[in-house]
Order: C-alpha cells, then sequence, then structure tokens
C-alpha cells in the first residue's frame, strides 16, 4: 500500500486529546479525579456570579 506521505505517516496524535482520554477512561473506573483545570471553564463547577 502506497503512503500519502512522509509527513501523514509519521504524524503524532495530540498528547491533550490522549490525556483527556486517559482521565475520561479513569472516571469510568471510578476512580476520584480532582479537576485543577484553568481557562476551560464548566460552568456547572464554576458558577458566574450574579450582579
Amino acid at each position: 500500500m502506497r503512503n500519502v506521505s512522509l509527513k501523514a505517516d509519521t504524524l503524532v496524535g495530540s498528547e491533550i486529546i490522549k490525556l483527556g482520554n486517559e482521565i475520561n477512561q479513569k472516571i469510568k473506573e471510578g476512580q476520584s479525579i480532582y479537576n485543577l483545570t484553568i481557562g476551560d471553564f464548566n460552568p456547572q463547577l464554576f458558577q458566574f456570579l450574579a450582579y
């Protein structure tokens, strides 16, 4: 089978996506995970104050 290109053949997946998948798997297995995310706020965890 012919490769598309050397660049495509040696492409490395996103480490962030890999890490997220590993964390989600641990959560599914029942492990406790502390969410220390900064910058990607979940409104259920970080509610905005009402003025």
